[in-house]
């Protein structure tokens, strides 16, 4: 049975946050917080700073020009054989652990650490998928240290040299784990309680993080010093996914890899294809995981920003409810039914403990549902078809609900100056906050329609990357050469690619929207 679970709290209103990022602002605020009033958000911060701290007190001594000279004809192997220098990028990474890499070194205090340049020694970036070894073979300490200057290339946008180590990473641990790679015989005291799985993770992190980097920013891809030729969308799709899942397979307690993998479902609409209800319905699926993660470790970041994620996945359809009407005893009654949108019609037939969800009033409505689905699964009619008469429903209430816990977490941040991060890399801020404002007149309970029929995702995730596509064919400047996207004259909140994608999204719902839209984007203002 589908309840209808009514949420009577008003939606929270909070203005679009200022883009802007200042460490110096950030670290005083998240240390004036109280000690019995930190979250463990802040916590996390905190700790992180004093790491800050530490690595820059053991450098202060040295200036920036005698660090290069110092760094002429530096190897990996005499970085390795400094301890001083080992410990600094064990914390260092534990720093950007701490935090997910949301926080940058003051000033010149990193530059002053001596780094190896492997990357441009790497001849090739080979695909995750066939992991070739390319450098000496690596021990813990080696393995450490070039993962501490991954970190440093993508924090300095330089995604393509950090994805390069990253790979070659990845072939030492596929080839080499127990056999030259000892983690838990080869770190020691100077690796700062650096474990194995402290490294694997922060690997994979910082590894789906350069791919989504080069995967938003076509200029990235290009040749380099680093890279030889240009590198696909599906290459770096394919890297996304082998590290997200591996995020998931180390720590299923962290929601990261839960996160990654929804981003993933978000993109695979676009670029492998899918249905847009499929893509809905597998990022909620994810989101509501890295729900669950976040809240068992009370991270506020991804509390925030996987909420509105779900919010906006139920928008698109994603929770499966489909509407329509039956004619049962000369009446006609609404019904109700829960599609599996994102698993294949092969194998819900081959489940032998697969049943439907349905919910109407009159049991004999409930009866005829039944029948016409199980009909419709022996026709072998895909999840995602809606057929004549079929509506995607949203259910209101839960998208309300999503948002007003999201901002809860949101307001958490912003007592530290950390909030603007939620905006700046979430997708569906904008249309769950459209989606609310134009339903706002409904009753508590009452479904809402889908909110483009199942073509896609609306929006840009990543506002620090600004990556515009058509709201109906998903093409984009960056990646469609040719493509002009302009704005809906109207609203300001949607693009378009060519009048025909206009015309086709005004008449499937735009319309409708299009005037509410216009007035929230004047709020907003």
């Amino acid at each position: 049975v589908i309840e209808a679970m009514a949420y009577t709290t008003p939606m929270v209103e909070r203005p679009i946050p200022t883009m802007t990022y200042a460490v110096d602002q950030c670290r005083p605020k998240c240390n004036a917080v109280p000690a019995s009033e930190r979250t463990e958000t802040c916590k996390r911060f905190v700790r992180a700073f004093q790491l800050q701290d530490e690595i820059c007190a053991s450098i202060a001594h040295l200036t920036v020009e005698e660090v290069a000279i110092q760094r002429k004809g530096v190897t990996l192997q005499d970085l390795v054989a400094d301890d001083s220098y080992v410990k600094n990028c064990s914390k260092y990474i534990l720093c950007n652990e701490l935090t997910n890499s949301r926080i940058g070194f003051v000033g010149n205090d990193i530059v002053k650490l001596s780094r190896p340049e492997v990357a441009a020694k790497i001849p090739t970036l080979h695909p995750i998928s066939e992991p070739i070894v390319q450098l000496a073979r690596l021990g813990a300490k080696e393995f450490v240290v070039l993962l501490a200057n991954a970190m440093y290339l993508q924090m300095r946008k330089q995604d393509a040299a950090s994805l390069i180590v990253v790979h070659e990473l990845y072939a030492q641990l596929i080839h080499g784990e127990n056999k030259w790679l000892h983690f838990s015989e080869q770190l020691d005291d100077t690796t700062s309680s650096l474990t194995g799985l402290d490294c694997k993770f922060a690997m994979a992190t910082v590894g789906v993080k350069s791919a989504r980097a080069m995967y938003r920013n076509r200029d990235q891809r290009q040749p380099s010093p680093w890279l030889k030729k240009t590198t696909s969308s599906a290459f770096l799709l394919d890297s996304m996914e082998i590290f997200a899942n591996m995020l998931v397979k180390l720590r299923p307690e962290s929601p990261m890899g839960y996160w990654n993998l929804g981003y993933l479902a978000h993109e695979s609409v676009a670029k492998r294809n899918w249905h847009g209800l499929r893509g809905a319905a597998e990022c909620l699926i994810q989101m509501k995981k890295c729900m669950e993660a976040a809240d068992a470790i009370d991270d506020d970041f991804m509390k925030a920003a996987a909420r509105i994620e779900a919010a906006l996945c139920l928008c698109l359809g994603g929770e499966g409810m489909v509407g329509y009407t039956l004619q049962v005893g000369g009446v006609k009654s609404s019904t109700q039914v829960r599609r599996k949108f994102h698993i294949p019609i092969e194998e819900q037939l081959a489940d032998p403990h697969f049943h439907f969800q349905t919910y109407a009033e009159d049991p004999r409505v409930q009866e005829a549902t039944i029948r016409k689905e199980t009909e419709r699964m022996k026709r072998a009619v895909p999840q995602t078809t809606l057929e004549p008469g079929e509506t995607v429903l949203v259910p209101r209430w839960t998208v309300l609900r999503f948002w007003n816990e999201a901002m809860e977490a949101y307001d958490s941040l912003e007592t530290w100056g950390h909030h603007f991060f939620v905006y700046g890399e979430v997708m569906g801020w904008d249309s769950v906050s459209n989606y609310l404002h134009s339903t706002a007149h409904y009753e508590q309970g009452r479904y809402g329609e889908c909110l483009n029929d199942g073509q896609g995702f609306p929006g840009d995730r990543d506002r620090g990357f600004e990556t515009s596509l058509c709201y109906v064919c998903r093409k984009s400047e960056t990646d469609d050469e040719g493509c002009k996207l302009q704005k809906c004259a109207r609203c300001k909140q949607v693009t378009y690619c060519s009048r025909e994608c206009q015309l086709k999204d005004w008449e499937s719902g735009h319309k409708k929207l299009c005037k509410s839209l216009a007035k929230d984007k004047g709020r907003h203002m």
